[in-house]
């Protein structure tokens, strides 16, 4: 999904695991960091490892930083931890449900592999 050159953009949240490995990728995918910039928002006590990217926020509270994160995308990919549906107590979850509650199109890629567009709340008018 993310060779597509429609993705011009990457923005994470800093942490190690799938953070670092979709930096990563996108790197490797689309070199060149002024035509496809990386925009990072870590946590307090994030451990990421990545190369230097073109925007990093300031360290935040996890949740503020879900946010942000939210707010910065067009399109949300959210690798899924091994439990369904979403639980409360998880990072991941918390910036799915922001990302529904922005209209922000969510794809959830499932331990399996499998793929799941999340419902897309209808415009009010």
């Amino acid at each position: 999904m993310m060779s597509s050159p429609r993705i011009t953009s990457l923005v994470h949240g800093g942490a190690g695991g799938v953070d670092s490995e979709a930096d990563a990728i996108f790197r490797e995918v689309h070199p060149g960091l002024l035509r496809r910039p990386i925009h990072v928002y870590p946590a307090h006590g994030s451990r990421g490892t990545y190369a230097e990217p073109s925007y990093r926020d300031i360290a935040r509270p996890p949740l503020e930083r879900d946010r942000l994160v939210v707010q910065d995308a067009d399109i949300m990919f959210v690798l899924a931890p091994s439990r369904r549906p979403p639980y409360r107590r998880s990072g991941t979850w918390a910036t799915y449900r922001y990302a529904l509650q922005a209209n922000v199109i969510t794809i959830v890629i499932w331990p399996d592999g499998s793929t799941e567009l999340a419902p897309v709340r209808e415009e009010q008018s």
